[in-house]
């Protein structure tokens, strides 16, 4: 005979009905979104006006890795509150910015500083990956210099 031998009978009477205990929560602070969700013209105004390093992401609700990539950028956006702006631009809703800025596959992250683009990657990448490429691009020694495609995309994607 197949059953659930080792399950017991449920209680019968006052037994049942007994108010349940519930766990305490942490009261947690509410917070404006770390990572922005903006338009194409809200880009455009930050591109131009902002005075901290951007990381931009272009997502959609339907991507799984651009949903795996959203906490490591809350994580980054809390790290560098103050020393970096992290948005995120809905590709699906924002069709003609994604097609100016050429984005072919997602997620795809623009590093932009001063309205000049520092580094662009394709695809997911962790906490101490983003790390390395915004301390490469951002905060890298002028006089180290910085070049467009060079080693934080090999590092990062390691």
């Amino acid at each position: 005979m197949i059953g659930f031998a080792n399950v017991g009978v449920l209680p019968r009477g006052p037994a049942m009905h007994r108010p349940r205990v519930q766990p305490r929560r942490a009261k947690v602070a509410v917070k404006a979104e770390l990572v922005q969700k903006i338009t194409g013209e809200e880009l455009e105004v930050e591109l131009n006006d902002a005075e901290l390093p951007l990381v931009v992401d272009f997502y959609a609700a339907w991507c799984g890795p651009c949903q795996f990539m959203l906490p490591e950028l809350e994580k980054i956006a809390a790290e560098y509150d103050g020393r970096v702006k992290v948005l995120k631009v809905d590709s699906d809703e924002e069709t003609d910015i994604a097609t100016i800025l050429q984005v072919r596959a997602l997620p795809t992250l623009f590093f932009v500083h001063k309205n000049e683009l520092r580094f662009r990657f394709e695809g997911a990448l962790m906490k101490e990956q983003l790390e390395t490429v915004i301390e490469e691009v951002f905060f890298k020694k002028e006089e180290e210099g910085v070049t467009e495609g060079s080693a934080p995309a090999a590092e990062a994607a390691a």
